[in-house]
């Protein structure tokens, strides 16, 4: 998994095509998917605990969304 594909997954959430708990659901989907092998610790591992885990991290908002969206740009490049 690269950080251009949760970016796409929150390009879509801050464009309104998806809600904040298809997110969480997309999110926990891989998580739970031993064959992605998410490296740890990584942005894009991070990335996804936090958006699989809003209720123990932060709610998926706007301002959150883009923050993450930045962080995976820069881990990107």
């Amino acid at each position: 998994m690269q950080p251009e594909h949760i970016a796409a997954v929150l390009d879509r959430f801050l464009a309104g095509a998806i809600s904040e708990t298809d997110v969480e659901a997309w999110a926990n989907a891989i998580e739970s998917r031993e064959d992605i092998g998410l490296l740890q610790p990584s942005p894009v591992a991070e990335a996804i605990w936090e958006l699989a885990n809003p209720l123990l991290t932060r709610p998926l908002t706007r301002q959150s969304a883009a923050a993450l969206v930045a962080t995976l740009h820069g881990a990107a490049a």
